[in-house]
């Protein structure tokens, strides 16, 4: 089975990477890497990547539990932007790439494709409400988005969706570079995607968050 004609010209695979810390996550819990792989709806080849890491405010020392499990160094967050910079930076990546954020733009229509809802659902809009100042308004590229183990699941008619390892192990893939890297992340998903979209899955939106589009 081929690739099937796909809802959007563009997928774009993102993967945060947070503060955390062994049993529970330190409040508020923040983005401090920010990656995503830019994939061609038509080939699901990899056509650029993002990747910034990114200043917490809050909890400003990262645990040992976070850079053993992310292998983000304390220094690599000390000499990142904040939040904000690096959203503007993400944005300008993706509309020098010709897609569409907003829907006044123009470019080309694309989606966000994430492994479970936690990335754009939870970590993204936390992260928004507690930045200096909060950011009220965000894209709406950002209220729309593919849960690739929703479409995992019902390709192989599971009950329960695995993680991106699992689903590795599934489809004979190889996990390559560092799990919880959020950049390696990124890529290991993308060949998830490209697997699945070589099995005929449309790869079609799953959630919208609550509040409607722009709303926080």
């Amino acid at each position: 089975m081929g690739i099937v004609k796909q809802p959007f010209e563009y997928y774009v695979v993102l993967d945060f990477e947070a503060t955390c810390d062994r049993g529970k996550a330190p409040v508020p819990q923040e983005i401090i890497e920010f990656p995503s792989v830019l994939l061609s709806g038509d080939t699901f080849e990899i056509l650029d990547e993002f990747r910034s890491f990114v200043q917490p405010r809050f909890n400003r020392l990262l645990t040992p539990f976070c850079t053993e499990l992310t292998g983000i160094t304390q220094d690599q967050v000390d000499q990142a932007p904040l939040f904000p910079e690096v959203l503007d930076d993400h944005i300008a990546w993706l509309r020098g790439r010709g897609l569409g954020v907003r829907s006044r733009d123009e470019g080309s229509d694309f989606a966000y494709i994430t492994c479970g809802d936690w990335d754009l659902q939870k970590m993204f809009r936390t992260q928004c409400r507690v930045c200096q100042p909060p950011i009220g308004r965000i894209p709406e590229a950002f209220e729309r988005w593919v849960n690739i183990k929703k479409h995992f699941a019902a390709s192989f008619g599971l009950k329960k969706t695995s993680g991106m390892s699992g689903m590795l192990r599934r489809l004979k893939l190889e996990l390559t570079g560092r799990h919880h890297c959020g950049i390696d992340d990124c890529r290991n998903i993308a060949k998830i995607v490209r697997c699945l979209a070589g099995r005929g899955v449309e790869l079609s939106t799953t959630n919208q968050p609550p509040g409607g589009p722009g709303g926080l």
